[in-house]
């Protein structure tokens, strides 16, 4: 018996291992005028910079070329006009807005810079801060903010086939800290870069990070 023909069982968690599980890809929307300047942007439902059109167009390829069954995506035009919307129509595929998915609500501090926090020793939603978050004008709290992301998250291990997700930094992060089990003060200081994708294999009750900033180029190696 040759090596190519035991009948060993390869490892399903071994990179690399072509399977049929089914695959989440979860995509951070293009570079805001907000990214581009260090703000601080939640719900504000601004547009993308110059540069931001030109990664959108590039992430609409790289989903083309993923070739998921479904698109999801936040209610933001950042995440559903700029990406989700032109792939889904290019795809031919279902395309559903979820409301969950929009990003963390920074209340008071929405449009400013960490700075501008510190400068006026205001409450912050994670690390030294957090104990006086939210306050009283307004904000989420980080425990809502992975409860609803949480019940999205299960959602989707119950999904076959592949599922493209283009969601907000934050969400991102709120999926790792559920699906990775990351506090929130580890999860937030992993740097989730615009129209860059992380992909999960999953199924209910699991999900397991198979490839991580992968730019839209890449995509169709996945």
């Amino acid at each position: 018996m040759t090596k190519h023909e035991d009948d060993t069982t390869p490892n399903p968690l071994a990179t690399g291992v072509k399977d049929d599980m089914p695959r989440v890809l979860l995509m951070r929307h293009a570079q805001t005028h907000a990214n581009s300047q260090g703000f601080f942007l939640g719900r504000r439902d601004e547009g993308v910079t110059a540069l931001g059109e030109e990664q959108s167009r590039r992430a609409v390829e790289g989903l083309v070329s993923w070739h998921p069954d479904r698109i999801i995506c936040s209610p933001l035009k950042r995440c559903r006009m700029m990406i989700a919307e032109p792939a889904a129509r290019e795809l031919d595929v279902e395309l559903c807005v979820d409301e969950r998915l929009i990003e963390f609500d920074f209340g008071p501090i929405e449009g400013m810079t960490f700075g501008d926090v510190i400068e006026h020793d205001l409450p912050f939603p994670w690390g030294p801060r957090a104990a006086t978050w939210p306050p009283a004008q307004g904000g989420e709290s980080f425990d809502d903010f992975l409860a609803r992301i949480r019940e999205a998250s299960e959602e989707l291990e119950c999904l076959e086939g592949r599922t493209a997700v283009i969601v907000h930094g934050g969400v991102i992060r709120g999926f790792l800290a559920n699906w990775l089990a990351m506090g929130p003060d580890e999860v937030n200081h992993l740097i989730v870069r615009n129209v860059d994708s992380f992909v999960f294999r999953t199924r209910p009750g699991f999900a397991e990070l198979e490839s991580y900033g992968i730019h839209p180029e890449d995509l169709g190696n996945y």
